[in-house]
């Protein structure tokens, strides 16, 4: 998530973070995902949990856009206002979007918010420019923070975006420094010995894809569409998409980092 008050600031200030870091010893890095937008329960956007805050609330919809830029992904006490803004469905109920929220907020559980996972939204509240930023340095690794099957794009769409968006089309970085941070970066940070490279003794997780056509097609209304150009996928030795089908075999397992202590 970000925040309207610190958009257009990753290309004045960051540079700087990073350089004091470096002088300081320390080793900063980051994530990222190719979108301007997120998917969370509606509560994320105000911090505190002070939910009925009319000026608390008002000032968190500034941040995250506005009203028109929270967008209702499903609300289980209304099912056919799933797709609506919070602005929308506050024309539509004949209240402010403040008192929408607080509505919503409400009929999901109330402050505690027990059935949160009622109501969950898209909140575009990054700016393109900064998201640029973030995706063309060398030390920002790369995400998706989503699921395959949620609402939100980044699940199916985030890896093949960069390669052919961010990569070819944009020409925003060169193709063998994207491939860097989506697997040899990030294992090396977690301190995970057997993978991110196509070497000897390593696990073998590999992706085929092709440069010239590879590129996302998941979009909010269809956010699992699955991306062109990547006909086969490696997992652990078993191939789980293969020419271009999935496979149906699950050999994935989760990955701790080396330092990990369960």
């Amino acid at each position: 998530m970000g925040s309207t008050s610190v958009w257009h600031q990753a290309a004045k200030r960051m540079p700087e973070l990073f350089e004091r870091a470096r002088r300081e010893g320390v080793d900063l890095k980051a994530d990222v995902y190719p979108y301007t937008f997120w998917h969370s329960t509606i509560r994320v956007i105000v911090p505190d949990r002070d939910f009925f805050n009319p000026r608390k609330v008002e000032q968190a919809l500034a941040e995250n856009g506005g009203a028109q830029n929270i967008r209702i992904v499903n609300y289980a006490p209304e099912p056919a206002l799933a797709g609506k803004t919070l602005a929308e469905i506050a024309a539509h109920w004949q209240v402010t979007p403040v008192e929408a929220y607080m509505r919503i907020v409400t009929a999901t559980g109330g402050a505690d918010g027990p059935n949160e996972q009622d109501v969950n939204v898209l909140g575009t509240s990054m700016s393109e420019d900064d998201v640029r930023w973030f995706i063309a340095h060398p030390e920002i690794m790369f995400c998706t923070d989503g699921e395959l099957h949620g609402a939100h794009p980044r699940g199916a769409g985030s890896y093949p975006r960069i390669l052919g968006h961010y990569v070819r089309e944009e020409k925003l970085l060169p193709l063998a420094l994207a491939i860097h941070k989506m697997t040899g970066l990030p294992a090396a940070q977690l301190g995970l010995a057997d993978r991110g490279r196509i070497a000897p003794g390593y696990v073998a997780d590999l992706v085929v894809f092709d440069p010239a056509t590879v590129i996302d097609r998941s979009t909010v209304e269809k956010p699992v569409q699955p991306p062109l150009g990547i006909p086969a996928v490696m997992v652990s030795g078993e191939w789980v998409v293969r020419d271009g089908a999935v496979t149906g075999k699950h050999p994935g397992r989760v990955l701790h980092s080396a330092a990990y202590q369960p």
